[in-house]
């Protein structure tokens, strides 16, 4: 599914810097850029935080399209292409957003979404789910970026798996993934495959520990004898 269009408006950010950007955010703005390739150079905006806030904290916030309208009162259509986060509070500090041209292909990372975890065949007979993949990369029309790759992993019993072959991508969309690259499988509780080793490593241990005292035991035997 497409990812659906938010309408924000993007407002002229006269001055910049540290000190300017953390006031902005105290005002309830945060500091962005707008460039892309109908651009020479980037705009220095700002925008509403309670606008786009829900929409930056969504795993998804690389897909959404954003239908902006800029300073000058003109609309273009945007992804969100970076994110400056706050390592310790988390806070988000600063936007980027791209301009997205009709009918040029854009990079997007795809978020994989596993649906029907509970439901789950091998999750039910005690497997559990590894998923090697979280994301895909792909090369695909602004009108086709989906929110996400859906995978129904319901029918999943243990030892099955879900392929990039079985996926369904975008019309438009070019992947440089292997197509029998393992998006998700269902296996068995990998506690017990530990518990399984740590048996088998003692047993050998022990078996090791008998055959040295034997022999020991055997040397002293001989020497008894001379």
């Amino acid at each position: 599914m497409a990812a659906r269009s938010i309408e924000i408006k993007l407002e002229l950010r006269k001055e910049t810097g540290k000190n300017k950007a953390k006031k902005l955010r105290k005002e309830g703005y945060l500091p962005a850029i707008f460039y892309g390739p109908g651009y020479k150079e980037s705009i220095p905006v700002m925008v509403r935080i309670d606008d786009v806030l829900p929409y930056l904290q969504s795993s998804h916030w690389g897909t959404y399209a954003f239908n902006v309208t800029l300073p000058d009162g003109r609309t273009e259509t945007a992804l969100i292409r970076d994110l400056q986060v706050d390592p310790l509070s988390r806070e988000i500090l600063h936007v980027d957003f791209y301009q997205l041209l009709k009918g040029h292909k854009v990079l997007v990372a795809v978020p994989v979404v596993l649906e029907n975890r509970d439901d789950c065949i091998g999750v039910k007979k005690g497997g559990v789910l590894v998923q090697p993949l979280y994301e895909i990369e792909m090369e695909v029309l602004p009108g086709e970026i989906p929110d996400g790759i859906h995978v129904d992993v319901a029918a999943l019993d243990i030892g099955d798996s879900v392929r990039m072959s079985d996926i369904e991508l975008p019309e438009s969309a070019v992947i440089s993934i292997d197509p029998e690259e393992t998006i998700v499988q269902a296996v068995e509780p990998i506690i017990e495959e530990i518990e399984e080793a740590v048996e088998e490593e003692v047993e050998e241990e022990m078996e090791v520990e008998v055959i040295g005292k034997k022999g020991v035991v055997e040397e002293e035997e001989e020497e008894e004898e001379e």
